[in-house]
């Protein structure tokens, strides 16, 4: 099911709390001790550091071998979601220097498993594809299947999931514009319409 983990709330640095967020933290999927899925973690909108400390995800219970690091992005001051193995270990790095007493709010992480292997599939398989000489032929029919799975049912889709299609369909638009094929798709299809207006509210609000 879904896993959470959260630090005090505020995170006062000096009082100990800072110390037992600092602790290794198991993040585990359904999938079992074994592993082999995947896991779509998210962070709360409140979630917020001092300068100076990180929050990284490693592949071993020992934390030495860091797979990915939690970095906030400033124009929308928060931080974006991340797609990680399942099991992954989670550990926030204090700063060099901090005063006692400082305070922020802390974290929230809320990790999704991805259960539909097809769209955890096209998310990993999508950089090798792109890459690929012959790819600018194949990547309208892959775009298109994308943006068929968005237009589907709420129902047919989980949350995280139609956020991780949300970025293939994203990872694929650039090199589907070069094409005649994928301009066609681009300006037809009902899906991508939809996306490009809920694009333009969204920057209009901001």
């Amino acid at each position: 099911g879904v896993v959470e983990e959260a630090s005090e709330h505020p995170l006062i640095r000096g009082s100990g709390s800072m110390g037992s967020s600092a602790a290794r933290r198991c993040l585990q999927g359904p999938d079992g001790p074994g592993g082999g899925g995947k896991l779509f973690v998210v962070f709360d909108t409140r979630t917020a550091l001092l300068p100076g400390e990180t929050i990284r995800f490693y592949s071993d219970s020992a934390c030495t071998d860091m797979i990915a690091q939690a970095h906030q992005d400033e124009r929308r001051k928060a931080f974006p979601p991340l797609v990680l193995p399942s099991p992954c270990w989670l550990q926030v790095t204090p700063a060099v220097s901090s005063d006692d007493g400082d305070s922020t709010w802390g974290y929230r992480i809320v990790a999704f498993p991805l259960s539909d292997p097809r769209v955890a599939l096209s998310h990993w398989l999508l950089p090798l594809l792109a890459s690929r000489p012959d790819a600018a032929s194949r990547l309208p029919s892959l775009l298109e299947g994308s943006l068929d799975a968005l237009g589907g049912s709420p129902q047919m889709i989980a949350p995280p999931h139609c956020m991780l299609l949300h970025a293939v369909v994203a990872g694929l638009v650039p090199g589907c514009a070069r094409s005649d094929k994928g301009r066609e798709l681009l300006a037809s299809h009902p899906s991508f319409g939809k996306l490009s207006q809920e694009a333009s509210l969204r920057h209009q609000w901001e």
